[in-house]
């Protein structure tokens, strides 16, 4: 993939900023901004700025077909204020403006290099921001998206991606698993997490294993399983069910965040 020059971004930024972009830091508070990405394509993000400097960021990507209006329940949205109290300057990208409201992120699109430009975008924003190592987190379909990132960007923009509740089965709904990226080209520290109990026939636990093997280039991949939770609300592939770590969420998200120390952490010593 090309990646586009700072100059090229900055540029791109400026027109961003007259659609809506504006510096969030100084605010604690969720605002939307329009970010660019692909040449005059934008994608719609949300942008919550922890309180004080922020120690890292993270672009969460949510499943389904990635609308986030259509997500609300979602896992990683359930969190992200949790992740930002944190110290995370967290970022969650919508569909981009050319597929906003039709196709949204369903099909092939989530292991494109559009979407690898896209997200590069929203990656390069952030560094605007703070200038701080940049996770990307997944959940469900939204993992397909954090190792295309991590994959198409590389060390030199992402730190580490965290994938839970992964795809690795091609489903009758048409979703692509996360082994149609370049799952084993992503070359940063790794976090694979599913619920012992997820029922969702896509996303099976005992592929866990095999997904980390998968990630072969990774300097370091660590998985963990969780068990537990409260009784189902949705269906066994929708956010509230051990699918979506329903009733764990504050262990779902405490793994993540000690995942994450751990690769700050190696970043500091070497």
């Amino acid at each position: 993939m090309k990646s586009m020059t700072f100059q090229c971004f900055m540029a791109a930024l400026l027109i961003g900023i007259g659609l809506g972009a504006m510096p969030i830091l100084a605010q604690a508070a969720e605002q939307e901004t329009l970010i660019p990405g692909r040449p005059e394509i934008t994608t719609r993000t949300r942008i919550i700025a922890p309180e004080g400097t922020p120690r890292a960021a993270a672009v969460l990507f949510v499943g389904g077909n990635g609308d986030l209006s259509a997500m609300k329940n979602n896992f990683l949205l359930r969190i992200r204020e949790t992740l930002a109290q944190a110290g995370l300057l967290i970022a969650v990208p919508d569909a981009p403006s050319d597929r906003a409201g039709r196709t949204n992120l369903q099909g092939n699109f989530r292991a494109s290099e559009q979407h690898g430009q896209d997200i590069q975008g929203v990656v390069q924003y952030l560094k605007t921001q703070a200038d701080v190592p940049v996770f990307v987190i997944g959940t469900s379909r939204g993992s397909t998206s954090a190792a295309n990132a991590a994959a198409r960007l590389g060390p030199g923009l992402i730190a580490g991606a965290a994938l839970t509740s992964s795809v690795t089965k091609e489903g009758a709904r048409g979703q692509i698993s996360i082994y149609q990226t370049a799952v084993k080209e992503i070359r940063v520290p790794a976090f694979v997490l599913w619920h012992e109990q997820d029922g969702c026939s896509e996303t099976p636990p005992a592929q866990a294993g095999a997904l980390a093997k998968a990630l072969a280039a990774s300097p370091k991949v660590t998985a963990k399983t969780l068990t537990g939770g409260t009784a189902p609300r949705s269906g066994p592939c929708e956010a509230l069910s051990p699918h979506g770590f329903l009733g764990i969420e504050d262990q779902a998200s405490a793994a993540i965040l000690a995942w994450i120390d751990e690769v700050l952490a190696a970043r500091a010593a070497r």
